[in-house]
């Protein structure tokens, strides 16, 4: 469960990696002018991270309109330890799992985050060798305040009000971020 904390704790400064928009805009023309419709947009990037010893993968995926975030969803894939591992191997995955996920969820990080209003957090033990934790930031209802006050993140969450879509894609892109194609 360390990994699980340091891997949040590397989300949060992950989430200063800000990024860019990319716009995509309906247009009609009425009389003399252009009317300019705005439409929301999701994007999704994938980049892994080392920590302590193993890689995670993370899948960040904005939705925006124009530049205002709608949606922040963050998929962390982490690799079971190799006691949880030789534990899957020897009593079985489906056997397991419930008993898995409810160790995880009662994390103390995952127990602050589920209580952060305008966030939801959903854990999953898919395989017999990876953990998945996506944590889901509404952007227009989230307390950017409180979630920047969870223990083990470490990333001042307000700085997304002044970040715009696009910027905040731009950063992940230059830290070696690829998207993922819906």
């Amino acid at each position: 469960m360390k990994k699980l904390l340091i891997g949040l704790t590397l989300l949060g400064c992950l989430l200063l990696v800000a990024c860019a928009k990319t716009q995509t805009q309906s247009e009609s023309t009425t009389a003399s002018f252009k009317v300019v419709e705005e439409k929301e947009q999701t994007e999704s990037y994938r980049y892994t991270q080392d920590v302590d010893g193993f890689s995670q993968e993370i899948i960040e995926t904005v939705t925006y309109k124009g530049e205002a975030f709608k949606t922040l969803k963050l998929e962390l894939r982490q690799p079971l330890n190799d006691e949880t591992k030789t534990m899957i191997a020897s009593q079985g995955l489906e056997s397991l799992k419930p008993n898995l996920i409810k160790a995880i969820e009662e994390e103390t990080v995952i127990q602050q985050l589920k209580a952060v209003a305008g966030v939801s957090v959903s854990v999953d033990v898919p395989n017999e060798t990876d953990m998945v934790v996506v944590v889901s930031i509404d952007m227009t209802t989230a307390d950017l305040t409180a979630l920047s006050k969870v223990e083990g993140i470490g990333f001042d969450f307000t700085a997304l009000e002044d970040t715009t879509p696009a910027d905040y894609i731009s950063q992940l892109k230059s830290l070696g971020a690829t998207q993922v194609k819906q």
